[in-house]
């Protein structure tokens, strides 16, 4: 299974949903504004952060899946 289906899996078993708070998009904005030149969150990233934020996963295992789905699935090659 790769990294995004199980997170969509965990997030679905949990009730939780790819939904931005006012506080996701404050921290886009002061990135931006520190010249961050990053990109906000995709649907899995957030569903990961909702995950954590909702306490369904603890912080080792988000790092994992995060690391997973990054270097697997949206930057593949990069370690």
């Amino acid at each position: 299974m790769k990294p995004s289906e199980q997170i969509r899996k965990l997030a679905a078993e949990h009730g939780i949903t790819a939904d931005r708070e006012f506080i996701d998009d404050w921290a886009d904005k002061v990135s931006e504004l520190s010249g961050d030149t990053g990109e906000p969150s995709d649907e899995i990233e957030q569903l990961l952060i909702n995950l954590r934020r909702a306490e369904k996963i603890d912080p080792a295992f988000s790092r994992q899946l995060f690391h997973l789905y990054m270097t697997t699935e949206k930057h593949p090659g990069i370690q």
